[in-house]
C-alpha cells in the first residue's frame, strides 16, 4: 500500500488534502443511510475526490491551502478549550461511539484532537483538569491524588499518561517514562491510594514508578486517563481527580 506524504494534520491541510482524502475514502465503507457519510462524499465530489478514483492532481480543484490549515487549527484550539474546560469530567466520551449515534460536532472534536480509540464500552478517556481550572506548565510541579475508592472503576486496567499540548505527542525523557498505571508501573499506598507526580525532575521521597517527567520548559501539558474495561454504569456517577499545584 503507497500512503500518500503525511506529517501532521496541519500539514496536510495545507499541503495535499485532496490526495490525502482520495486516499482515505479509497480505504472507507460508506453508508448510504447515513447523513454525515453522504454529507462527505457530497462536498469533495465537486473537488475531484470520489471513492474508487486514482488521484490526479490536474484533474482535481484548487484549494487554498493556507485557509484550510488556519480553519483547522482554530478548530483544534477550540475543541483543546472544550476539552481542558471540561474539567475532567466524561463528556468527551461521546467523540468514540459507533457510527450513526455520533453528532456532528463531537466528530469535529475528534478529527482534531484525538481520532483514534476505542469505543466508549470498551474504554474511556477523561482529562484531568486542574483544581483551580488552570492549563498545567511544564515548568511545574503537580500531583493527583486518588484513594482507593477514587480509583477508576474498570475491569481491566487504567493509566494516566501526559502529553505535550502543542504536539499531542509523548514528551521524551531519558526513562521513556509516558504514563503511570496498571500498565506502565505504578506503586499503591499502604491503603491502595496513589499519588502521581508531574514535575520536571523526579521529586525527593516520589517512586520513579508515579512520576511523569514534563521535561520543563515554557509549554503546557496534558493528562488522560485512560479506563480500559470500564464499569459503564459507574463510569456515570465517577468523578476523574484533579491536579494540584505544588
Amino acid at each position: 500500500m503507497t500512503f500518500p506524504e503525511f506529517s501532521n494534520d496541519q500539514a496536510v491541510f495545507k499541503n495535499n488534502f485532496l490526495q490525502v482524502m482520495q486516499f482515505v475514502f479509497n480505504h472507507t465503507s460508506f453508508d448510504p443511510e447515513n447523513e454525515m457519510d453522504q454529507a462527505a462524499l457530497a462536498a469533495l465530489k465537486p473537488l475531484g475526490v470520489e471513492p474508487g478514483k486514482d488521484f490526479d492532481n490536474s484533474g482535481v480543484a484548487r484549494i487554498d491551502g493556507e485557509k484550510f490549515a488556519k480553519t483547522a487549527a482554530d478548530i483544534r484550539s477550540e475543541s483543546l478549550d472544550i476539552k481542558i474546560k471540561s474539567q475532567g469530567s466524561t463528556e468527551l466520551d461521546a467523540v468514540f461511539l459507533p457510527k450513526g449515534e455520533m453528532t456532528l460536532r463531537n466528530m469535529v472534536i475528534q478529527s482534531a484532537v484525538g481520532p483514534v480509540g476505542l469505543p466508549t464500552q470498551e474504554a474511556q478517556y477523561p482529562s484531568i483538569g486542574t483544581i483551580d481550572g488552570q492549563p498545567m506548565l511544564a515548568s511545574e510541579h503537580y500531583v493527583i491524588g486518588m484513594t482507593q475508592k477514587q480509583l477508576p472503576p474498570t475491569s481491566a486496567f487504567w493509566s494516566a499518561t501526559l502529553y505535550d499540548s502543542e504536539s499531542g505527542l509523548f514528551i521524551p525523557n531519558e526513562g521513556r517514562k509516558y504514563s503511570v498505571g496498571e500498565n506502565g508501573g505504578v506503586k499503591l499506598d499502604e491503603q491502595g491510594g496513589v499519588e502521581i507526580h508531574i514535575a520536571p525532575a523526579q521529586p525527593e521521597g516520589v517512586p520513579a514508578q508515579n512520576w511523569l517527567p514534563s521535561g520543563g520548559g515554557a509549554g503546557q501539558v496534558d493528562v488522560m486517563l485512560r479506563v480500559y474495561g470500564p464499569d459503564i454504569e459507574a463510569m456515570k456517577v465517577w468523578q476523574a481527580p484533579k491536579a494540584i499545584k505544588l
